[in-house]
């Protein structure tokens, strides 16, 4: 016997991973499951990744609905040209650093 699980994330569109393996789905999505334990991960650009489990029983029907956390430091990359001289900044943290 199988069971139904159904995975949404607010924000929806997070890829989801399943037992370690990409599943090439975005949330919202259904998957089919074999009785037991089975991991799960979430991860979304600029949200924090989610890392969980689910001990999956017959014939039942679950539905995860995972809240994402954005992430504390915003990552961007910028090109400041000075005279013909390009400098490239790269992962810079919002959070830490200004630039004038």
């Amino acid at each position: 016997m199988t069971s139904e699980v159904k995975i949404t994330s607010i924000p929806k569109g997070a890829k989801i991973f399943i037992n370690g393996e990409d599943t090439l789905k975005i949330t919202p999505s259904q998957f089919t499951f074999e009785p037991g334990f089975h991991t799960y991960h979430l991860s979304a650009h600029n949200y924090e990744p989610v890392l969980g489990s689910i001990n999956i029983e017959n014939n039942e029907f679950y539905s995860l609905i995972i809240s994402l956390t954005a992430s504390s430091t915003i990552l961007y990359q910028k090109i400041i040209y000075i005279g013909i001289i390009a400098l490239c900044i790269s992962t810079i943290s919002l959070i830490k650093h200004k630039i004038k």
